[in-house]
């Protein structure tokens, strides 16, 4: 849908406007568009065009006073460069080659893939200049050269016969390593230096390995680790187990699993200790394979260790517990830590351990949402333990919001008339009447979704429930839900 705009500088905030969802004032348009992201050239280009406005090209001849900035001069002509009308596309094109700019070789790299075969020609022209000046121009503009890159009229013209045969330069190798750590397309970088020598892919690999990005990482343990040496091959294993990304390490410890000695099992014992649960699953499941049991590993370090080691252990042992590890389990039941206590739970209930329903209620009164949740996540299994009167408890000394909503939630666990008893009792605490009255309402809306049975003397009970809290709550439409009751 075009729209109308005065002039250039308000095309080009409306556009701007558009693109980055703020809202960007006329006489600061030009300094926005010479801070903007370049990977969002190509969508201001299609919304400047999308405008009606009276394109005019900056003369050169006027007074010292009234001289524009060389800033302002090149966002006019990359605005009227992204005008509809081809014939000033063109014009300004050919103002921008001696202009040498960032925005010169942004518009001319755009207008490349032009749809005007005469815009187009005059583009790829104007870029051949630009790059004939300084060859190594093209790599300040990679973000825009991978967002132009799938284009049809890109890859049958200019990119094939110029640019790029320029990132390939043996003379650019160089810029393409210094760009792997700058560019936001690390993997688009690496795919150039090894199509333009692959010989260095062990030197690459070292590289990739230890880029602060996982996904890259992992693509160069994936793609590059075949291609090195024995010795290179265990010089990036053992970089990429050391890579903050726990992703990274996973993937490092699986490739380190092809040579099983006596360094790999020590390997695997130091990972079952890893702070991330998903290297700690990939060495565990990495020792069972060669007949050890990791679980030995976390029991001897809950036992004789030291913290962190020995929360770790205790997270490792959470899931995969057995009744001979109930003793040393009990002292962390009570742990101030959420984390810890909720592995400490899930262990204690997986082992067996008396009376279950009694540690979930103990965890319910704990500081910890994340502790409660999980209680009550559980307790779904402990028919003892999920009744109205430990709902009702529990949200009477909730700490927080997201507690209450929990608590409110594990109602369904009731059925549906005792979700709505459990609901009433939540009224009755008046620091907390919002949260229940907002689960009224949703309860109310659950209407046909849920069937329970209703009998007399429960109908007879929940109606008086209702009576009786009416007078006090009349902001709150209480006939729907009374004639829910009603009908059972």
């Amino acid at each position: 849908m075009h729209t109308t705009a005065t002039d250039w500088r308000e095309a080009l905030a409306v556009a701007l406007t558009r693109i980055l969802h703020s809202d960007h004032a006329a006489g600061i348009a030009a300094d926005s568009l010479g801070a903007m992201p370049e990977r969002r050239l190509p969508a201001l280009d299609e919304a400047i065009r999308r405008q009606s406005w009276p394109a005019q090209l900056p003369g050169f001849a006027w007074p010292f006073q009234a001289q524009p900035s060389d800033e302002q001069i090149d966002a006019q002509l990359f605005c009227v460069g992204c005008h509809a009308d081809g014939r000033m596309r063109e014009r300004a094109l050919r103002l921008m080659r001696k202009r040498q700019g960032r925005l010169a070789i942004a518009l001319a790299l755009i207008r490349c893939d032009d749809w005007v075969l005469q815009v187009r020609l005059c583009a790829e022209d104007t870029l051949r200049q630009i790059v004939a000046a300084d060859p190594a121009a093209l790599f300040a503009h990679l973000d825009l050269l991978f967002a132009l890159r799938p284009r049809l009229r890109m890859q049958s013209g200019v990119w094939r016969t110029l640019i790029d045969p320029l990132l390939l330069a043996p003379a650019h190798a160089t810029a393409r390593w210094a760009a792997l750590d700058d560019s936001r397309r690390p993997l688009f970088i690496c795919d150039l230096i090894l199509r333009a020598d692959p010989l260095p892919a062990e030197a690459l690999a070292l590289r990739t390995v230890q880029h602060r990005d996982p996904v890259v990482a992992s693509w160069g343990l994936r793609e590059l680790l075949s291609l090195c040496g024995p010795s290179v091959s265990d010089e990036l294993i053992a970089r990429a187990l050391r890579h903050p990304s726990a992703s990274v390490r996973a993937h490092a410890l699986r490739a380190r699993a092809r040579t099983d000695d006596d360094g790999y099992r020590a390997l695997l014992q130091a990972c079952l200790l890893d702070p991330s649960a998903s290297v700690r699953g990939v060495a565990a499941y990495a020792t069972r394979a060669l007949g050890i049991d990791p679980r030995d590993t976390w029991r001897d370090v809950i036992d004789h260790g030291s913290a962190p080691d020995t929360h770790y252990a205790l997270l490792g042992l959470g899931d995969r517990a057995e009744a001979e590890d109930l003793v040393r389990i009990a002292p962390w039941l009570q742990h101030p830590t959420g984390e810890l206590r909720c592995a400490a739970l899930r262990a204690a209930l997986r082992a067996g351990i008396d009376h279950p329903a009694a540690q979930l209620h103990d965890a319910l009164a704990s500081p910890s949402s994340k502790v409660i949740g999980l209680a009550l996540k559980l307790g779904i299994t402990v028919p003892a333990f999920m009744t109205r009167e430990t709902l009702t408890q529990a949200f009477t000394v909730a700490a927080n919001p997201t507690t209450r909503k929990r608590i409110v939630d594990a109602t369904r666990q009731l059925g549906r008339w005792n979700a709505l008893d459990c609901l009433l009792d939540f009224i009755d605490d008046e620091a907390h009447a919002a949260d229940a009255l907002h689960a009224l309402t949703a309860w109310q809306r659950e209407t046909g979704q849920r069937y329970a049975p209703l009998s007399t003397d429960h109908k007879q009970a929940l109606l008086q429930r209702i009576d009786a809290l009416t007078p006090q709550n009349m902001h709150i439409a209480w006939l729907p839900i009374r004639r829910i009751v009603e009908t059972g």
